[in-house]
């Protein structure tokens, strides 16, 4: 991750950790949540198998029913064609009673014989009421005479009942003609036990209905569904239409979700729906997801708390110890490394703090050398510069005490003129050295700043006219024994202008050049013959000590210089744009 590689190490490591553990987080909860999607649809299949095993049952059922219709119908039919009435009665009343003993199917329910123009011939149970009765008008039967065929209708008026009932009528052959007919009317309660019997449901929740072709309730596990509209007829509207089963998730107003399940039967368009109350199947895995989030949650919380804990324990010592390295790369090198541990940082610490007195040891040995060279370089100075002057003075002096001596009085006063001239140059100098010596580099300004205060000072003090210049020098920097250095070279340069040229201006320009600096000092003086200075025994006075200066910083100096046409002394010395000088202390901007 590149936005990483820009931060600090505890920051990365805490993204790399978070990263990972969000990785295995989502993979946890993807493992999860497959597990928990996979149970949830075994239950939807197991719920939708109930469905279908119910309404196989109920199918079976009228199936059974049916074909026991057939069977009677066959015994009856010679009867009807006969008037034999015993014998039809007989064969209803076997009947009648298979479906109380074996079907449990209690009154009300009816097995009646019709001939074909309507009439109730025969009943099971008797009844004096309907027998001789037509109900060709009915309804119920002008469907059963029409269809010509074994048929299972529900019917909101019975054709002997007239009431509310699941009517199963076969016809009545008897040489290839239809006689009439056989009708069993049982109540819709009856498919009800059916349901409970075949689920085995009773008390455990679920809910069953067996539902019309129009959406009416004709059975239910609760009495008080029955004859209503389900409230299910919508949910699986499309798949009525196509008489396929499926399973779907239903909400109830104020009772949650449930799994509902929907299964068509075979011979009749009705269906069978299955449902249970505060389905488990639904807010269990909510219940499982609720937790999986809330445990994955605590386990990234855990983990983050771990990492951080873990990070903080290795980069607080790595922190230590950049500061000590920063306060060694400041030059700060008199406070020690703290070494904690024995492991691979404490290790690095203690091979840092062995650095840091190594290099403390060096800075004092190279500060004493250049407090050494500095002296050396004065006393040369001091030697080359007033011990000459003080002889001169000497000399004067003796040629103004002969004269005296001699009542020269002329001579004497010529020698005494001379004298003082001599005593004002010397002080002179000895006021620029002491200046000079005493002119410090800004910490804060710089170079630059100092140079160009030092040459107000110039100009206020002896009247030479000053120009500054400083061309793309605001982003370099200078070590602080190169600041010294370069300032040392160029006040020489700026007293031996005040000294010996004789001019009226002078310019001072700092200049980049690649990876250089280069200092020139122009005046408009007199100038002098380059060759005649370098064959006298002066020559080395100045201009040896700012050669010398200028190569103990591995740079070069330049003289050139004509008679009326002044003199101009160039130094350029290689730039660091970082780093630190021998005494250990840092480079900064010149300006």
């Amino acid at each position: 991750m590149p936005f990483l590689s820009q931060s600090g190490l505890q920051t990365r490591i805490m993204g790399y950790v978070t990263v990972g553990l969000v990785v295995i987080a989502l993979v946890y909860t993807f493992v999860g949540l497959q597990a928990i999607q996979q149970s949830t649809e075994i239950v939807f299949q197991e719920r939708l198998t109930m469905a279908q095993t119910a309404a196989d049952q109920v199918d079976s059922l009228l199936e059974h029913v049916v074909e026991e219709l057939e069977s009677t119908a066959t015994d009856v039919a010679p009867a009807l064609e006969t008037g034999d009435a015993p014998r039809a009665e007989v064969a209803l009343s076997i009947l009648y009673h298979h479906w109380i003993v074996y079907h449990h199917f209690s009154e009300p329910c009816t097995v009646s014989l019709v001939d074909a123009e309507g009439r109730v011939t025969w009943s099971e149970p008797a009844r004096s009421d309907i027998v001789g009765t037509s109900v060709a008008r009915l309804p119920g039967f002008q469907a059963l005479a029409h269809a010509g065929f074994p048929t299972v209708t529900h019917s909101p008026s019975g054709v002997v009942l007239h009431h509310p009932v699941v009517s199963i009528a076969v016809p009545v052959r008897y040489d290839d003609r239809i006689a009439g007919y056989l009708i069993g009317e049982i109540e819709p309660a009856h498919a009800s036990a059916q349901l409970v019997a075949s689920l085995n449901i009773a008390g455990s929740g679920y809910v069953a209905e067996l539902v019309d072709e129009d959406g009416e309730v004709l059975a239910s596990t609760e009495s008080s569904r029955r004859g209503k509209l389900s409230i299910y007829n919508r949910l699986f509207a499309d798949r009525a239409q196509v008489r396929r089963a499926d399973v779907r998730v239903h909400e109830v107003p104020g009772g949650g979700k449930h799994i509902v399940a929907y299964a068509p039967l075979n011979h009749v368009p009705w269906n069978v729906v299955v449902e249970k109350r505060e389905d488990p199947a639904l807010w269990l895995p909510q219940l499982l997801r609720i937790r999986l989030a809330l445990f994955g949650l605590f386990a990234l919380g855990a983990g983050l708390t771990t990492a951080w804990l873990t990070t903080r324990s290795v980069v607080r010592p790595v922190t230590q110890l950049i500061a000590a390295t920063e306060q060694i790369a400041s030059g700060d090198l008199e406070h020690p490394v703290v070494v904690q541990g024995q492991d691979e940082i404490g290790q690095l610490a203690a091979a840092f703090e062995g650095m840091r007195r190594d290099l403390a040891a060096g800075r004092r040995r190279v500060q004493d050398l250049a407090v050494l060279e500095e002296r050396d370089r004065l006393a040369r100075e001091m030697h080359d510069g007033f011990a000459q002057a003080l002889s001169v003075l000497n000399l004067t002096a003796r040629a103004a005490r002969q004269a005296m001596l001699a009542g020269d009085t002329p001579q004497a006063a010529q020698a005494l003129e001379a004298l003082t001239q001599v005593v004002d140059q010397t002080y002179a100098d000895v006021r620029e050295a002491i200046s000079g010596l005493r002119t410090p580099v800004s910490h804060k300004e710089g170079l630059i700043a100092t140079v160009r205060q030092y040459l107000e000072e110039f100009e206020l003090q002896y009247g030479i006219t000053t120009e500054f210049e400083a061309d793309g020098t605001t982003d370099l920097a200078f070590t602080a024994t190169q600041e010294i250095q370069l300032l040392r070279i160029v006040q020489e340069a700026l007293s031996n202008v005040r000294k010996h040229a004789d001019a009226q201006r002078v310019r001072v320009r700092f200049q980049r050049v690649n990876d250089a600096i280069r200092i020139t000092i122009a005046d408009n003086g007199t100038g002098f013959d380059l060759a005649a200075v370098e064959r006298s025994a002066r020559r080395t006075f100045g201009l040896a000590i700012m050669q010398e200066r200028a190569e103990s910083l591995g740079g070069v100096l330049r003289l050139h210089s004509r008679a009326v046409a002044g003199t101009t002394v160039k130094v350029q010395i290689p730039l660091e744009q970082e780093g630190s000088d021998a005494d250990g202390r840092p480079a900064r901007p010149i300006g």
